[in-house]
């Protein structure tokens, strides 16, 4: 939980934005899991990695096929960004995997308490 864990300034450090991402998948049993994701930004000039890609890395790194991807939410914790959108990369990546599963949904909220969305 972001809210009540430590965080590690080294993550953010090129520009203190924190986003977090979570990717939903729907399992053989019809259930959908989550994985999480963060940026990271430990040094510009080799690119820092998205939150969206952080969580999508972190599926397929549980084997997730990339069929199984149903929808993507990102948001700033700190509520000064939201509503966010992928950037270019990680709208490549999507346009990828919508290839596999066109039904993926990209979600954008105003809050992190998902009461309203983008």
């Amino acid at each position: 939980d972001f809210a009540s864990g430590q965080k590690d300034p080294f993550w953010h450090r090129k520009s203190g934005k924190v986003c977090l991402s979570v990717v939903l998948c729907r399992g053989q049993d019809d259930k959908l899991e989550a994985y999480r994701g963060m940026n990271t930004e430990v040094s510009l000039p080799a690119g820092s990695l998205c939150a969206e890609r952080a969580a999508i890395a972190r599926a397929a790194s549980d084997f997730r096929p990339a069929a199984s991807i149903v929808a993507i939410i990102t948001a700033d914790p700190g509520g000064r960004l939201n509503p966010l959108w992928p950037c270019e990369v990680c709208q490549s990546w999507l346009s990828k995997l919508k290839a596999q599963n066109p039904e993926i949904s990209v979600i954008a909220v105003s809050s992190t308490a998902c009461d309203s969305f983008a």
